[in-house]
């Protein structure tokens, strides 16, 4: 299946319930895009994906949301297991240019979980079919900072 990226992203989440081709199409990890889907349905066009300023060099943030100064990163076991000082400093970059940002820490079952106001844990299960404990944390971490 391949997809129409001529159309907006809302018509194609109607249309469409695999989310597989979108995430190919934007080249973000399965669980990134998950959470990105359910924020961009509650945020709308507001949801900004890889959102790159010039004070953070050559990274960027996974998803952003201007209006609450919001950064949303997920951090996958693979691929941010030797990382922490890396988050760290973005973590402070953001807070100096007054941006909340929340890590998503996907873990194993043997890992201990992250104790900090701003870091969701959870143990992801093969294909992320429970993605969905990691995204109502998130959605209560933002209702409980911006009494939503």
């Amino acid at each position: 299946m391949t997809t129409n990226m001529s159309i907006t992203y809302e018509e194609w989440s109607k249309i469409n319930t695999n989310i597989v081709p979108l995430v190919r199409s934007l080249k973000s990890s399965l669980p990134e895009q998950y959470i990105g889907f359910y924020l961009h349905k509650a945020f709308g066009d507001e949801v900004e994906y890889q959102k790159q300023f010039d004070w953070l060099g050559r990274r960027s943030l996974d998803i952003y949301i201007p209006s609450l100064q919001l950064a949303i990163e997920y951090d996958g076991e693979y691929y941010h297991r030797h990382t922490s000082s890396t988050d760290n400093q973005k973590t402070s970059l953001c807070r100096s240019h007054d941006i909340y940002l929340i890590h998503i820490q996907e873990m194993k079952a043997t890992q201990e979980k992250s104790r900090k106001r701003n870091v969701v844990s959870y143990y992801y299960e093969k294909n992320y079919k429970n993605i969905d404990i990691a995204i109502q944390s998130l959605c209560g971490l933002i209702n409980k900072k911006y009494d939503t």
